[in-house]
């Protein structure tokens, strides 16, 4: 990247007005690229070259809108050879690699080279050649040639040309030739260094860092303000490399400050410009791999530990079925008892609340209401008190009855009869409950249906005092696979919040609030089955809980 300051070529900063800027269009070099050699080449895939050409177009287009000189490698390249014979000689020589190709191929090569024309000689050096290629046939026995494919490079391309910053970097009123690290990239060196030495335009222009002693590559060096600058030391400029620089700048008097950033020595992070972005004068974007590699790594324990818990899900369910004979009719006909007391527990302590609340609220007003009449805020406290009493007289109402109903349930033995009390001791009287049955009874283990009349309880419990609902809609089904238990209401729940409810518990635990949502899916898988959350028909939320039946087959245990 080139500025102008006046007259003069330089830069030394990476935000500013450009003025020059020089960029390589994609051309027959990427072209070269295939399977089987993209990766030796650098490059992760095989591009779409005539796309790259159209979007180079329009970004070189859009830079000239701006007001900015655009300089292409490939014009430069082919002027500064027809300009210089020293600049052809200089091309050739780092193209035509001896001691690969033999003395008398390379010879051969360069002979030919020689002959061709700037722009095909350019075309040449950064396209590069193949054996079959070769215009002249073998006049002298070439064991190289022999043993070469045919499809081989006897000049290898150079698809790397796109990233023009690497192979220099200005610092300053100087221009820096850099020392790339790879194989694959060494000669673009050579042809950077070929323009600048000898194109009409950069004639006079002086240089920095002249030994090349180490790798540096120009995507390493951010120029941060005149004087400063931070070099990356990586998998691309290595410590000798930036210390090289460092030196010669300093003794050129080009820097008094060149800050070493360690980065990782890996792909994603090849270079300093790819962890981090200059945006002003004092503001840098960092790209954050490192978010990225934590997600990564929690997501695999969070995975491995799934793993886990599905493991232990199973073996517990084979321990449930195991010893679900030995259970047998009595628990089920403790379930309803375990219900009562349990649902009476948590309505004895909401409806605690409720009136204390409003044995407060009526015990103020009693206090103030002598000597003080004629006061509106005692009428607004007498109204609250009469709507939190009457509230409390519901929840009484219904806590009352569920504990007052007899304990010999050993006549319901059937699961439909035990949701049918179950749908009536748990219920205040302005919500109506309905059940309906579907397909032939299956004999259930006994811990399958006590799972799924805790799921019914939960579900009624949440439906009477959260969801503000006046019907509901109870639907046990037995089909051919397995049991199936519906409860849907017309309340105000938002089946939506209650999935994200769900969700979250997967990875933590939830409040007291929303415990039952939990549980009820734990009962459900703890006998195989799923728990699903869905709009109701009727308005609110419907619940479904379906649980296969054992491994026994279900037509044995049907009854009419």
């Amino acid at each position: 990247m080139l500025a102008v300051t006046g007259a003069a070529l330089g830069c030394d900063s990476e935000v500013g007005t450009l003025r020059v800027v020089i960029l390589h269009r994609p051309g027959p070099e990427l072209q070269r690229l295939t399977p089987r050699n993209n990766d030796t080449l650098l490059f992760d895939g095989l591009p779409w070259v005539a796309k790259a050409q159209e979007e180079h177009d329009a970004f070189a287009e859009l830079l000239r809108s701006r007001g900015v000189e655009v300089l292409l490698l490939g014009e430069l390249l082919t002027e500064a050879l027809a300009h210089s014979g020293a600049a052809r000689m200089h091309g050739i020589s780092a193209a035509v690699n001896s001691r690969r190709l033999g003395v008398p191929l390379a010879q051969e090569l360069a002979a030919y080279l020689r002959t061709l024309d700037a722009p095909s000689l350019a075309h040449v050096l950064t396209g590069g050649m193949t054996f079959d290629e070769l215009p002249f046939g073998e006049g002298e026995l070439s064991l190289v040639r022999r043993m070469h494919h045919g499809g081989d490079f006897v000049v290898d391309p150079l698809p790397n040309l796109l990233f023009a910053r690497d192979s220099s970097v200005w610092i300053g009123p100087r221009v820096a030739i850099t020392s790339l690290a790879l194989p694959a990239r060494a000669r673009e060196t050579s042809l950077t260094d070929l323009i600048y030495a000898h194109h009409p335009r950069f004639l006079g222009t002086r240089r920095a860092y002249e030994s090349r002693s180490a790798p540096v590559e120009g995507g390493d060096v951010l120029l941060l303000g005149p004087g400063v600058l931070a070099v990356g030391v990586g998998e691309r400029t290595t410590p000798a490399g930036a210390e090289a620089l460092a030196r010669s700048l300093f003794d050129d008097g080009l820097a008094h400050t060149v800050l070493a950033v360690p980065i990782a020595q890996e792909r994603a992070q090849m270079h300093l410009d790819t962890v981090c972005t200059m945006v002003d004068t004092d503001a840098v974007v960092m790209r954050i791999l490192a978010g990225q590699t934590a997600v990564a790594l929690q997501n695999s324990a969070l995975f491995t530990k799934s793993l886990a818990l599905l493991a232990q899900s199973e073996a517990h369910n084979a321990e449930l079925l195991a010893t679900q004979r030995e259970l047998g009719a009595a628990q089920r006909h403790q379930v309803l008892d375990s219900e009562r007391h349990r649902i009476a527990r948590e309505l004895h302590d909401s409806v605690a609340q409720t009136v204390l609340s409003a044995g407060m609220q009526i015990q103020v007003c009693r206090s103030e209401i002598d000597g003080l009449t004629g006061r509106e805020d005692l009428g607004e406290r007498l109204d609250l008190a009469k709507d939190l009493t009457r509230s409390a007289s519901e929840q009484l109402r219904s806590a009352i009855y569920a504990l007052n109903q007899p304990g010999d349930d050993a006549h319901r033995s059937s699961l439909a009869e035990m949701l049918a009390q179950l749908a009536t001791v748990h219920m205040p009287e302005d919500l109506r409950v309905s059940l309906r049955v579907a397909g032939p009874r299956v004999e259930l283990p006994g811990e399958v249906e006590h799972a799924l009349l805790r799921i019914a309880g939960e579900a009624l419990f949440n439906t009477a005092m959260h969801g503000d609902a006046t019907r509901a809609q109870l639907r046990l089904t037995y089909s051919d696979f397995g049991v199936s238990l519906a409860i849907a209401d017309d309340g105000t729940g938002d089946p939506a919040k209650m999935r994200l409810i769900l969700q979250l518990a997967e990875a933590t635990d939830v409040d007291g609030r929303h415990r039952g949502l939990a549980n009820m899916r734990a009962r459900a898988r703890e006998h195989g089955g799923t728990f699903e959350v869905h709009r109701a028909r009727i308005g609110g939320v419907r619940v479904v809980a379906r649980i296969p039946y054992p491994q026994s087959d279900p037509e044995e245990s049907r009854h009419p």
